[in-house]
């Protein structure tokens, strides 16, 4: 079983290009990264800690989060979509699945009052996955789809043009064609 510490660290260096922008390349190393015009902020890509030379402090990703932003570091993992990239667990064999890539496309799926039951995300290389919100924990996902409706892709808009009396059906490899001209797709999950 992975320390789920691990899959944080292993976050660390897109986290900390989002907080602190570019690092100085000059000053840079393959296994660490440095930030400011002389580098006094390090990144050890291993271990994914960092250490504040101008003022002496250090720590791992969520102490990073908090230094930089005053924000909690999970809330903020949460709220910047790096929780959905965490690592994948083991198989049962004990070796490691594949890292699941980077989210490209999120996908709502809403029952007719447009409440959120789902949603599917779209990762590059391409894989799927489903979660649905945790009604116990707002801002939290459960990754599954146990015991939610199916219901058709922008089931709402779908309802208004029933009630015009016109009923496209789309195929995926057009949509973002007819996206550009409003027209709605179907799909079921």
């Amino acid at each position: 079983m992975t320390d789920p510490r691990d899959d944080i660290a292993r976050q660390m260096e897109p986290i900390a290009r989002r907080l602190l922008g570019e690092p100085n390349e000059a000053l840079s190393s393959e296994g660490e990264l440095r930030f400011g015009n002389h580098g006094s902020m390090a990144i050890n890509l291993q271990t994914g800690c960092w250490f504040d030379h101008e003022r002496g402090v250090g720590g791992g990703v969520l102490a990073l989060i908090k230094d930089v932003t005053g924000v909690d570091g999970r809330t903020w993992i949460e709220r910047n979509g790096f929780e959905a990239e965490r690592a994948a667990p083991r198989k049962a064999n004990g070796r490691q699945r594949a890292p699941l890539g980077k989210i490209v496309a999120t996908y709502p799926y809403r029952d007719a009052n447009g409440e959120l039951l789902f949603e599917v995300l779209r990762y590059s290389p391409k894989n799927f996955r489903q979660r649905r919100p945790d009604r116990n924990s707002p801002g939290k996902w459960i990754w599954d789809v146990e015991g939610v409706p199916r219901v058709p892709y922008r089931l709402p808009e779908l309802n208004e043009q029933i009630e015009l009396e016109h009923f496209p059906i789309t195929l995926r490899r057009n949509q973002p064609r007819r996206d550009n001209f409003g027209i709605p797709r179907v799909r079921s999950a």
